[in-house]
């Protein structure tokens, strides 16, 4: 197996010299003579990072029909981003690329993304390691007269996983696919739907799924649309909403539940010539709230952040960041590298220390040829906002579980250290459950729900002493509550 090798980057371009605090570090990965491309980063139980990517290699520069030997790998680094243990994996005859990582609820990881098993058709493929890399499974999924790729991979409820992506199965232009499976990889159920690309799935509170990505017109292939499509555990669909201007290419690229059971989408919508960076934020029935439209680029991955705003990664020639508020009004945006078409920021999360990590590739030197698997780790940035942090009344925060309360409403925040099933109940000083707030598998992250003491339909909430309970990763932590009347 290759080494590969970590080169801990001391120098910020002239760019970013005005806010250069603002990047605790950043790191490639790889040797300086390939191409290597980060794909997907996700934090792990530790308070380190899992990234995987690919690395773009010619098998045989010397032959006339060149073939690709594209190894994907695993790399789960500490939270320095100093490398813990690589995994390559060589997948295919011709080449391979894996889209998606996550941790798993057993510490383990999981990745999808495709192979060619013959020179024809692509094959969606899934591995299952255990927490230092070595292959628990490898699974190919397929059909024989058609091609498929897995972009985006979710853990669900019951420890399966659920795979979005394409087919050409019916049609060589493609269509939206969808895949369910067991802890095992074994196949539940394959769903096609219409033509067009699926970019991003995630598990909903309903214990549904929220696919987002681009849908297009059938007889001409063309005139693609940003699709948001809602579908129960089986893959049926409960509703598909499309958003954008016929004429003009919109492409959702992530999706995210968000903490009022709406959902936020990044991607791009072409403006005139120019593709622009591309932020829609809905209610839980897919209707818009709100869209906003930033400068030349896309955005490929989007994570809502503790205060209820987002962190946006893509590219605008750069390897770019942006942070919003919850109305997606920017706070900051970050350029890193050198300006060249194909550098991008392909993920993002929000760390536990209210940091950001970010995955991607960049060209680091001027006119530079090489592509390199670029990690960065942002410090917590001022937004030029004063926080006050004398203690109010009704405030209480103690490690990952804090509210406040304010009239009749309880907005409760919360931090998942890793990806987890959670429960977050309330009880009375009795013991008896009042209400299920949260009961899920989901990332690891910060997160917010409000809880209206006033006007829950279900239950009358009278004034008293609950306690709120948070489990998760075999933890639990409670908060006392005094509701007043």
């Amino acid at each position: 197996m290759q080494r590969i090798t970590v080169y801990t980057l001391f120098f910020i371009c002239n760019i970013l010299a005005a806010d250069s605090a603002s990047i605790a570090w950043a790191k490639i990965y790889g040797n300086r003579s390939d191409l290597s491309y980060g794909e997907s980063v996700d934090l792990t139980s530790d308070g380190g990072y899992i990234v995987t990517g690919y690395i773009d290699r010619f098998k045989n520069s010397n032959s006339k029909s060149l073939t690709y030997n594209n190894p994907v790998y695993l790399i789960r680094t500490d939270s320095n981003g100093d490398t813990l243990w690589t995994r390559e994996y060589a997948v295919g005859v011709t080449s391979g690329k894996y889209y998606s990582v996550m941790q798993t609820a057993d510490g383990g990881f999981i990745a999808s993304g495709y192979f060619w098993p013959s020179e024809y058709n692509a094959d969606i493929c899934l591995i299952k390691t255990d927490s230092n890399g070595d292959t628990l499974w490898v699974k190919a999924y397929g059909t024989v007269d058609g091609g498929e790729e897995g972009y985006s991979v979710d853990q669900t409820h019951d420890g399966g996983f659920v795979v979005a992506g394409r087919t050409t199965y019916i049609c060589s232009f493609g269509n939206i696919y969808l895949m369910r499976t067991d802890s095992l990889g074994d196949t539940l159920w394959t769903k096609i739907y219409q033509r067009g690309d699926a970019h991003s799935v995630r598990q909903t509170k309903n214990k549904g799924f929220i696919v987002s990505g681009f849908s297009a017109d059938t007889a001409t292939n063309s005139d693609y649309q940003l699709f948001l499509m809602h579908i129960d555990s089986l893959g049926d669909t409960l509703w598909t909403k499309t958003y954008g201007d016929t004429g003009q290419a919109e492409i959702g690229y992530s999706v995210q539940q968000t903490s009022d059971d709406g959902f936020i989408v990044c991607g791009s919508k072409g403006v005139g010539r120019q593709d622009k960076i591309y932020l829609l934020r809905t209610d839980s029935y897919g209707d818009t709230l709100w869209t906003k439209i930033y400068n030349w680029g896309a955005a490929y991955s989007v994570d809502q952040t503790s205060d209820g705003g987002f962190i946006v990664a893509g590219t605008n020639g750069y390897f770019y960041v942006m942070r919003t508020d919850s109305e997606g009004n920017v706070l900051w945006d970050k350029s890193y590298g050198h300006p060249t078409p194909d550098q991008r920021a392909k993920s993002v999360k929000q760390t536990k220390d209210g940091g950001y990590i970010a995955a991607g590739w960049g060209r680091l030197e001027p006119d530079s040829t090489g592509i390199h698997f670029l990690l960065i780790k942002y410090d917590t940035l001022s937004t030029g906002i004063k926080k006050d942090n004398s203690p109010k009344l009704g405030t209480i925060k103690e490690n990952n579980l804090f509210y406040n309360y304010k009239g009749n409403i309880i907005s409760i925040n919360y931090t998942i250290l890793y990806s987890s099933n959670v429960k977050l109940e309330v009880y009375n000083t009795q013991g008896k459950l009042v209400k299920v707030l949260v009961d899920r598998y989901m990332n690891s992250g910060s997160y917010t729900v409000k809880w209206n003491t006033k006007r829950d339909r279900r239950i009358l909430v009278a004034g008293g002493v609950y306690f709120l309970k948070l489990s998760a990763n075999g933890h639990t932590v409670s908060k006392k509550v005094t509701i007043v009347k």
